[in-house]
């Protein structure tokens, strides 16, 4: 099933591109991989009393580096 899907999306995709219109895709086709949302937490600041801490003492820094890891 994956690898027929993948080669019938890539089809899909290069029918596209002929057409004229610009086309990417970025998806990472491995249903058993996921990264959560704690990844745009600083270490110092993942676990439940350790957020609570962070929210207290370092807020600015902590706002700063999540900004920093979502781009805004």
């Amino acid at each position: 099933k994956g690898k027929v899907r993948a080669n019938q999306i890539l089809d899909t995709i290069k029918k596209i591109r002929k057409s004229g219109i610009q086309l990417t895709a970025d998806m990472y086709p491995y249903m058993a991989s996921y990264t959560g949302i704690g990844i745009v937490f600083p270490d110092w600041s993942k676990t439940q009393q350790q957020f609570k801490i962070a929210k207290s003492t370092r807020r600015k820094e902590l706002e700063d580096f999540i900004r920093n890891k979502v781009n805004l």
